[in-house]
């Protein structure tokens, strides 16, 4: 659990995180859906650094479980309450990182989209969410600054994959390169160039 939600939460609410990390990581991503719809998103109070980043943590668990299980309609309100709550997130949060959760939320929801169609066919209208995606990473690895290690190879990594699955290979293992540089046994990273060959 990150150090902000252990400092800033109540009990109640830390217990209600951990629930949903609980089933997340035990493969119960209904349960986890059923009992983050129980949550009156509207209870928080935005205006306050506690509410706007307690809700970006919300709607990344929804994306993550969406994504994990498969789960459209979770993916779907993750970014929905990633946007419409947009003017309040980017108080507290950077521009560079609201970015990337973008993307992973784009990314998350074509994943879905294709897993869940079998006749699904890469045409340029199906890959709008992918490259919706691929630019959210772009601008995020634009805006979060060098110095920032560990976010910049996990937007290289996010951006390489999202170029593979574009059909742009030659882009994606410049990306994967650059984090192999930085890092030569980032696993992530290796697989992912391993993909894009």
């Amino acid at each position: 659990m990150e150090s902000w939600i252990q400092e800033s939460l109540d009990k109640d609410d830390i217990a209600f995180y951990t629930s949903i990390c609980d089933l997340m990581n035990t493969n119960h991503y209904e349960k986890a859906y059923s009992k983050l719809n129980q949550f009156d998103f509207n209870s928080l109070n935005l205006t306050t650094r506690r509410g706007a980043l307690f809700l970006s943590e919300l709607a990344g668990l929804l994306i993550d479980l969406g994504a994990e299980g498969i789960i459209r309609d979770a993916v779907e309100q993750g970014l929905e309450l990633l946007e419409s709550n947009s003017t309040n997130l980017l108080k507290y949060t950077s521009k560079g990182s609201f970015e990337y959760n973008l993307g992973n939320a784009k990314k998350s929801l074509f994943e879905v989209i294709r897993h869940s169609n079998i006749k699904f066919n890469f045409t340029p209208e199906s890959i709008d969410l992918l490259n919706a995606a691929k630019n959210h990473y772009w601008r995020a690895f634009k805006l979060i600054p060098e110095g920032n290690r560990e976010i910049r190879k996990e937007i290289m990594v996010n951006l390489g994959n999202t170029l593979s699955e574009n059909g742009r290979s030659l882009e994606a293992i410049y990306y994967l390169d650059r984090v192999l540089k930085l890092a030569p046994n980032f696993p992530r990273g290796n697989a992912s160039r391993g993909v894009a060959l």
